[in-house]
């Protein structure tokens, strides 16, 4: 699953910002392609919604599984969004339906406030246990809303907007560097920046 590979890069991509655009090479989403954003980031609200609350959980195992499921369900977004492949100028994609940034920001927002709910939730005692597989759910949320972004150009400020004054977990550290990134509403050199890092990786 390619998406994995966008994972693994998505680290790099802070530190990157302020260096010059490489060359752009490939495509971050496959090319001759259609993308239902909407449904894709529907499917995350949904498994996120029916992970129920985990106050008062202090079985490890009961809260690694909440964590994995939501990692998993954000993987499959990633395969449904395409995302894997590199970066181009001309993405030749098209949306499977009339995606609005508006409604799409709004799904995102909640997955993201969902998430950070349920970190917040879980028992400080067995937070050393379990802080692997958050780590792992806050990267593969920050590399779903970047692909996102790269989809619809916009949306990750409306997120911003959205969340408003919330204070994230500082185990969603990516999400929150990325929604931190933001110049003028926009991820900085955003194409050619992604294109390079996955280029270089040889993804």
């Amino acid at each position: 699953m390619r998406f994995t590979s966008l994972l693994l890069a998505l680290p790099f991509v802070a530190t990157a910002f302020s260096a010059p655009t490489p060359k752009v090479e490939e495509s971050l989403v496959k090319k001759d392609t259609q993308v239902d954003v909407v449904a894709a980031v529907q499917a995350v609200v949904e498994v996120v919604s029916g992970c129920g609350s985990l106050i008062g959980v202090t079985d490890v195992t009961a809260v690694v599984e909440v964590f994995t499921k939501i990692h998993v369900a954000l993987g499959q977004c990633g395969d449904l969004l395409n995302v894997n492949v590199g970066l181009a100028a001309d993405l030749g994609i098209s949306l499977k339906r009339d995606d609005i940034p508006s409604e799409v920001a709004g799904l995102l927002a909640t997955v993201v406030k969902d998430v950070d709910g349920l970190i917040k939730q879980v028992d400080t005692s067995i937070l050393p246990e379990v802080q692997d597989i958050i780590g792992q759910v806050d990267t593969a949320l920050a590399t779903v809303l970047f692909a996102v972004e790269v989809l619809l150009a916009g949306v990750l400020q409306l997120v911003k907007n959205l969340l408003g004054d919330l204070g994230l977990s500082g185990l969603l550290a990516g999400v929150t560097g990325l929604l931190g990134s933001l110049v003028g509403g926009l991820v900085p050199g955003l194409a050619g920046l992604l294109g390079g890092l996955l280029g270089g990786l040889g993804l």
